[in-house]
């Protein structure tokens, strides 16, 4: 049987899927013949969902679904998309006038509310998707990656159904085993209803896989909405000149998920990947390092392909002051 993978990214801000073009762009590699699709439901209208979910799966018929999910915890202290708890509580708690004091319960309520419905709507896009894929394919695989999985994996297991395999962290050699028909007990995932997650599984070191530039004629042909993100040439792409973080921030998730050895992209595959975006369409490219350490290899790389590489209206991002004189400011237009 022909291997059909459908990629869906479930609902969340209009944010470029990267790590799923990166899935779909490596297994192109690995297995050329695999048919492939992806389907951004960022991109559907809400009241939507259902249908184009639908009419996607009905069109393709895939054997193995790969659903994406990038939010769970949707609110944030100021300014999260599914309301301030910070500043609901405060009004709750502490404001004399009760009319204040009111208007901060309503708001956590109603940030409650969002929780729950969007948690609960992905969960019921999950099911949907499965259960539409039996009518084409018996026994379809189903597999829930992505970053909120990452964080979440062990809850989730209790509801998503049996059978899914859950992916934490990177997917790549998790999907060449499944289509191989190999062994992935050693990857960090588990099967619902018939493994259990390790004992701190998501700590376990990734991984050690080095990102090539994306072949994106590929990745326009298999993505039907690839230009809803060309529209208005203000999307910013970034492009992680490493991964891993050796530090244990309490508040960041990245240094497990991504691991704690850091493995470093060549300068070359990473202004590949620059121009590959900029071929395509996109208004800018980013290279991002996203930590605040300084390895001697990092900063060779970094300087490298600041001194060498980058072009008019490239953007670096480096989230903390590890440049040194030699390069371009940070957080600053080339």
């Amino acid at each position: 049987m022909n291997n059909k993978i459908l990629y869906v990214r479930l609902p969340c801000n209009p944010i470029f899927p990267i790590g799923v073009v990166y899935l779909a762009d490596h297994i192109h590699k690995q297995f050329p013949d695999a048919q492939q699709q992806i389907f951004d439901l960022g991109t559907v209208p809400p009241l939507d969902y259902k249908a184009a979910l639908d009419r996607c799966i009905d069109q393709f018929q895939p054997t193995l679904l790969v659903f994406s999910w990038r939010d769970i915890q949707i609110y944030a202290p100021v300014g999260g998309r599914g309301g301030n708890p910070l500043q609901n509580a405060f009004e709750f708690y502490y404001a004399s006038n009760p009319l204040i004091k009111l208007r901060g319960a309503l708001g956590g309520l109603r940030m409650v509310s969002n929780y729950l419905t969007e948690l609960w709507r992905n969960q019921g896009l999950i099911k949907r998707g499965l259960q539409r894929a039996r009518r084409y394919h018996p026994n379809p695989q189903l597999v829930v990656g992505g970053g909120a999985v990452s964080v979440f994996y062990e809850q989730l297991g209790r509801t998503l159904p049996q059978g899914t395999i859950v992916s934490v962290g990177e997917g790549e050699i998790l999907l060449e085993r499944i289509l191989n028909q190999q062994d992935f007990s050693d990857q960090r995932c588990y099967v619902v209803g018939q493994t259990t997650p390790r004992t701190k599984m998501v700590h376990e070191a990734p991984s050690n896989l080095e990102k090539t530039a994306c072949n994106y004629d590929y990745i326009a042909e298999i993505w039907p909405t690839f230009d809803y993100y060309l529209q208005e040439q203000d999307f910013y792409v970034g492009v992680q000149t490493k991964r891993g973080c050796p530090h244990n921030c309490c508040y960041c998730i990245y240094t497990v998920v991504e691991g704690k050895q850091v493995r470093i992209n060549p300068p070359m595959k990473s202004w590949r990947r620059c121009s590959s975006y900029t071929t395509v369409g996109f208004a800018t490219s980013g290279l991002r390092t996203l930590s605040s350490f300084r390895p001697d290899g990092l900063f060779r790389m970094q300087s490298s392909c600041c001194k060498r590489f980058l072009m008019p209206g490239w953007r670096i991002f480096t989230g903390q002051p590890i440049f040194g004189p030699i390069t371009s400011p940070q957080n600053s237009v080339i």
